[in-house]
């Protein structure tokens, strides 16, 4: 049998989450990428230099994010559910698996101590925040940071009242 090169088409990348998108959007808004027609001063400076920005802008910094939502939420996440599961096991021990309903519900003991640390980290554990809300969070912020600030071509302070 002879060898031949697979000639399937190569396998889309994935699209971005629609906060990403946006993010990028407004970061090619902000370099102006819209203006590449414009050949003098700093849009020229920007045009020799539009690679390397859209290569950060669509490879690098979501890369960095997603390390550190790796490294982060992912960690926190399962932090959460280790302490849990520890304290579910001391429970067990002192009072019997009687003591947790089949839901994960203290039938008894919730005004002890140890039950109320329970509820606490089982509270924590149900609510600790997936990497998918961190880095849904991490974009919003960042987009509504940068939008803030930028307007019309410039930054300017635009005044918060509180």
């Amino acid at each position: 049998m002879k060898w031949a090169p697979d000639r399937s088409a190569p396998a889309e990348p994935p699209l971005p989450p629609p906060e990403l998108a946006r993010f990028q959007a407004l970061l090619r808004e902000l370099f102006q990428f819209d203006c590449a027609d414009l050949d003098f001063g700093i849009y020229r400076i920007m045009n020799h230099k539009r690679e390397i920005v859209d290569r950060y802008i669509d490879r690098e910094l979501p890369g960095a994010i997603e390390k550190a939502v790796a490294e982060g939420a992912i960690h926190t996440e399962a932090e959460r559910a280790r302490i849990f599961e520890e304290i579910r096991d001391q429970m067990i021990e002192f009072f019997g698996a009687e003591a947790i309903a089949p839901s994960g519900e203290l039938v008894k003991y919730e005004e002890t101590p140890l039950g109320q640390k329970y509820t606490l980290w089982r509270e924590r554990a149900r609510h600790s925040e997936s990497a998918t809300d961190v880095r849904r969070d991490i974009y919003n912020h960042l987009h509504a940071f940068f939008r803030r600030y930028y307007q019309d071509g410039d930054f300017v302070p635009k005044r918060r009242y509180s």
